[in-house]
């Protein structure tokens, strides 16, 4: 994942829409990038629905059994569970993709002693894919019946899906695509200058599953999972700050406080904190990580 969108989403004060993204919209960020090619991140990523939901960890709902008597011995029975993703859920992922399509972010440069900003989108090209009869449609160049709309007419940049012209019902898509912008491109790529990546195990969904989908929760464990310290020990000295950057109500410090160490109570269950310190006095966090949490959890 690249560093500055961990910066942005565990930095006070960074100026992202990131930091606006719901838990369902973070964790279909991170599973996007879990899909980004390490060694090609530049290249065009094209995305199942369904695929993007099983790497996230989400479970599928029984929708019916199906029951067969072929080639079963007299008097039983074969009975076959088929199940689907709820299609609320589905709804919801597709949301969720809508809202990346337009998030921005802040990358970061190191530059001559001082630290260079640039405000640019997540993705440079993204959209829907639209298949007829396993043929990729060009959104162009449409079959009679069918005709490209905007459906986010209010939004800064367009959303195009297709719509049936006698019905007006949009025709439903099973993937989308997206290339990242240039600038992450460099940071995956361990780019001079740039803040480079941190590299995430898959075994962060089926985590977060347990613990919930959150964004104060995504974004605390972002945080620790940065950390390149070998003793894994690391130290905020702001504690009112960082309370505020991982998007917990700084307003009411005591009850955040208590809610910030009722989740790393829950980490060190997992194996990924070793033990933490909520300093209130001092103003102070003091975390120390596993750094090899993702070899030791049986996630």
């Amino acid at each position: 994942m690249p560093n500055s969108l961990i910066q942005n989403l565990t930095a006070d004060g960074t100026d992202s829409t990131l930091l606006s993204l719901s838990g369902i919209d973070l964790i279909t960020l991170v599973g996007c990038l879990a899909l980004v090619d390490p060694k090609r991140p530049g290249d065009r990523v094209e995305v199942k629905f369904a695929s993007l939901l099983s790497l996230l960890q989400f479970s599928k709902s029984c929708s019916h059994k199906v029951f067969s008597n072929a080639l079963i011995p007299p008097g039983k029975r074969a009975e076959y569970s088929t199940g689907r993703f709820s299609p609320k859920l589905v709804a919801a992922i597709k949301s969720s993709i809508e809202q990346l399509f337009q998030a921005k972010c802040v990358s970061f440069r190191r530059v001559v002693k001082a630290i260079e900003e640039k405000h640019t989108h997540l993705f440079e090209s993204y959209g829907f894919v639209y298949e007829d009869e396993d043929n990729v449609l060009d959104l162009d160049d449409l079959p009679f019946g069918l005709e490209k709309i905007n459906t986010c007419v209010s939004c800064p940049r367009p959303v195009y899906k297709l719509r049936y012209v006698l019905s007006g019902k949009l025709k439903p898509s099973t993937k989308f695509f997206f290339h990242l912008h240039s600038s992450l491109v460099e940071e995956l790529k361990g780019g001079r200058c740039t803040y480079k990546f941190t590299k995430l195990s898959v075994k962060i969904f089926s985590l977060l599953g347990r613990l919930g989908r959150d964004r104060t929760t995504i974004r605390t464990l972002l945080l620790i999972l940065r950390q390149t310290s070998k003793d894994g020990f690391f130290v905020r000295s702001n504690l009112k700050s960082t309370l505020r950057a991982l998007g917990f109500d700084s307003s009411h410090f005591s009850e955040s406080c208590t809610s910030l160490s009722a989740l790393l109570s829950k980490l060190i269950d997992e194996g990924i904190v070793v033990s933490f310190n909520v300093d209130t006095e001092n103003n102070r966090l003091e975390i120390t990580q596993n750094r090899n949490w993702y070899q030791e959890a049986s996630l």
